[in-house]
């Protein structure tokens, strides 16, 4: 498996931070960094694109960056694999708003449904019922497109699911951070209470692991919440590259 970092960012300046994590973060692991224009948004996405294309056709690990890094890289998958293609996305929030001409990380997702990706491809985990950083219109957007989501007080109940979802096809999991509960992850732009736990997400990723083949992990701020927050975050994160990158 190869190790990338993508500091991609396209937050409004909400996700300023997150594309400086890379070498505090892989401390000792050997990864190339794809390098971007921050100042032009429309360049950046061409140039994770273009670096995507090669790098879908391997299994892979990429550190973001925000969420917005997954557009590009879920476009060249798409294209890669086609009909085969599958995302398993671990998020605190749908990021279906209706997209800009350049997705940004609250958008990429449903960017990536209007570029052809099939929504019975798609299955979110971790979403949360109640937020003041989710628009209704998402949940609305979700159930017409039928984008399944499981919620984090069903993950024990609907977990086979998860498991059955990636024993098919060619799957690629986008992980937002924030999807944990906020008692783990705090120097993240959104932190929100009553998310996944450690253990429980650790299980199931080392379960399915094989059935997986590449990886995004995204939203790790380390200049938000406090130096012990930060170290905290990158220990869940580091722990989970270590399962994903097995």
């Amino acid at each position: 498996m190869k190790i990338y970092s993508v500091p991609g960012i396209n937050g409004l300046s909400k996700t300023f931070g997150v594309e400086k994590n890379a070498e505090r973060f892989f401390e000792g692991i050997d990864f190339e960094e794809v390098k971007l224009n921050h100042e032009d948004i429309e360049k950046q996405l061409d140039q994770i694109y273009f670096s995507a294309k090669e790098f879908v056709k391997e299994e892979f690990f990429v550190l973001g960056g925000d969420h917005s890094i997954s557009f590009p890289i879920a476009k060249a998958f798409f294209e890669k694999y086609g009909v085969e293609a599958k995302l398993l996305i671990f998020d605190a929030h749908p990021d279906l708003i209706d997209p800009m001409p350049e997705p940004g990380h609250e958008e990429w997702l449903r960017a990536v449904v209007q570029l052809g990706f099939k929504p019975e491809n798609i299955l979110l985990v971790g979403i949360r019922r109640e937020s003041e950083n989710i628009d209704e219109r998402e949940f609305k957007y979700a159930n017409e497109e039928e984008i399944k989501i499981i919620y984090p007080d069903e993950f024990k109940e609907r977990r086979e699911e998860i498991v059955e979802f990636v024993s098919s096809g060619k799957v690629y999991c986008s992980f937002d951070i924030d999807a944990f509960d906020s008692s783990l992850v705090r120097a993240t732009g959104y932190v929100e209470d009553e998310g996944l736990m450690e253990e429980e997400v650790f299980d199931l990723l080392g379960e399915v692991r094989g059935n997986l083949f590449g990886f995004d992990l995204v939203e790790i701020n380390l200049e938000k919440g406090s130096e012990e927050d930060g170290e905290e975050t990158l220990r869940v994160g580091r722990k989970l590259m270590k399962i994903l990158g097995d």
